[in-house]
């Protein structure tokens, strides 16, 4: 479904059309958008983006579309090692620490991407896999892969957030169970697709 069809089935569900409710159709979508950023980690999320080192500079910045990490890697001359991470709190030993020769932790402080160690030379690349917020739903972009793919989850959003604001707090409730029922669903099927196919098995290398 777009931008037009949910913005109508919404409408139709919630029997309202008055200019206060269509005015803020947006400002729902958006409500709508930031849940479901922070409950999904879903493959259609996942964004594989490089960030070229600096010489000596430890802090990069993220995408701005940035939900959270998946995997992070240095690659130097065609190795690649991956990074571990610290929280904040544990990082500030590490920077001191002589002992680490190499850029092996790294953290998030400051919606910034730091480094414990700073690379010796600008010839390395980050490698970052990350999960990204889903796009605006917006009547010039007026669909994305969560509306095409999980229209539900937009209906039932928004009809939490319509009910709320008309103060229908019952409704508002029971559209809540259905727009959570829709998210665990969508979350289960991801994950039945994760793991599907052939068992895994371990591959040794000689």
């Amino acid at each position: 479904m777009n931008y037009s069809e949910i913005t109508s089935a919404v409408l139709a569900y919630s029997d309202r059309s008055d200019v206060a409710t269509t005015a803020n159709f947006d400002v729902f979508l958006r409500m709508v958008e930031a849940r479901v950023n922070r409950m999904l980690r879903n493959e259609e999320m996942c964004i594989e983006y490089d960030i070229p080192t600096v010489q000596d500079q430890a802090e990069y910045s993220l995408p701005s579309d940035y939900a959270g990490m998946r995997s992070i890697s240095l690659e130097t001359d065609g190795a690649i090692k991956p990074l571990f991470y610290l929280t904040p709190e544990g990082t500030d030993w590490k920077v001191d620490d002589e002992s680490e020769t190499d850029v092996v932790y790294y953290t998030i402080r400051a919606k910034k991407l730091v480094l414990m160690k700073p690379p010796a030379d600008a010839d390395s690349n980050i490698r970052i896999n990350y999960f990204k917020k889903v796009p605006e739903l917006t009547s010039v972009a007026s669909s994305n892969w969560l509306s095409e793919m999980h229209p539900d989850i937009y209906v039932a959003g928004l009809m939490v957030e319509v009910c709320s604001f008309v103060k229908n707090s019952d409704a508002a409730n029971g559209w809540n169970q259905k727009f959570v029922a829709a998210m665990d669903e969508c979350i289960a099927a991801n994950w039945n697709d994760k793991w599907s196919g052939t068992p895994m098995f371990m591959v040794v290398e000689q």
